[in-house]
């Protein structure tokens, strides 16, 4: 019988975030999520002398258009690269009770793609099953969307 661990686990972890989100798509996700993160305007308390404030608001930066939003979203998907060891973000277990390893991947990926991180966690989950149900007990997500494995 062959030992696995944490390298067995990234690869099988890669793979699936290829088979289950296209990286074109998700960069581009990516792309438009960070260009509307500054949408909100930011206002400034300003003292005056006799400790009064007076709110002023910060300039507004330059709009883009949603032509330049899609030539930008447009030029992140042309860059986009597969899935690697880092997206997988497969780590050892930080403890004993949430197994062996633990998968954060979900967090990362979840605004790219729409979804929230428990959403994105189960359909990793349900990618990885078919590949280590054989070795591992069910998965168990936990908290905001991470996915903690324990060897059988």
């Amino acid at each position: 019988r062959a030992l696995y661990g944490i390298d067995f686990l990234q690869e099988v972890v890669v793979e699936t975030l290829n088979d289950v989100f296209d990286p074109k798509e998700v960069a581009r996700g990516s792309a438009l999520a960070k260009l509307d993160k500054g949408k909100k305007k930011k206002k400034k308390k300003k003292k005056k002398n006799d400790d009064e404030q007076e709110v002023v608001a910060e300039p507004e930066p330059k709009m883009l258009t949603d032509e330049e939003k899609q030539a930008i979203a447009d030029a992140a998907a042309d860059a986009a690269k597969p899935f690697g060891i880092a997206e997988a973000m497969v780590a050892p277990a930080t403890r004993s009770d949430f197994g062996d390893y633990q998968v954060n991947a979900a967090m990362g990926l979840a605004k790219a793609v729409g979804m929230n991180p428990r959403e994105c966690a189960a359909k990793i989950v349900e990618g990885i099953m078919p590949k280590l149900g054989h070795l591992m007990e069910e998965p168990e997500i936990a908290g905001p969307g991470f996915i903690n494995l324990k060897f059988k």
